[in-house]
């Protein structure tokens, strides 16, 4: 009798360890998930815009925002490298959304956001012009 207990408690401890595991991960990837809807809506984007200027459509946004299409590594890492989020932030959820930016930053940051599509790109492409002739 003993030993059937003993088989069914191992039996039962390995499946809460599964259990448990299965919730802490479903935590993260719900945390990451609700840390990129924060950034965008940050942002001030719609799922449309934001996905296009990561290479994705609005249907894989929406897909990935309701845990329902797999956050990719590659996702990841062209969300902070597009929208300057950091990327231990956006992982973990540990530090700063945008890192340690200066006050210049922060504020164009927020005035860009607030622009239209139309002017967001053309504010972006004078920038780019005047890289250009900085050298």
């Amino acid at each position: 009798m003993s030993r059937i207990l003993i088989k069914l408690l191992s039996k039962l401890y390995f499946h809460c360890c599964f259990l448990i595991n299965l919730v802490s991960y479903i935590c993260i990837k719900m945390t990451i998930l609700d840390r990129i809807r924060l950034v965008r809506k940050k942002i001030g984007l719609k799922q449309g815009e934001f996905a296009s200027r990561i290479g994705l459509t609005q249907t894989s946004m929406s897909m990935i925002e309701l845990g329902k299409s797999v956050l990719t590594d590659k996702n990841i890492k062209l969300i902070c490298a597009t929208f300057g989020v950091d990327e231990v932030w956006l992982r973990t959820g540990k530090g700063e959304m945008f890192g340690t930016v200066s006050p210049y930053e922060k504020e164009l940051l927020s005035v860009f956001s607030k622009l239209t599509p139309d002017t967001q790109e053309f504010i972006l492409e004078m920038a780019r012009n005047l890289l250009k002739k900085q050298g």
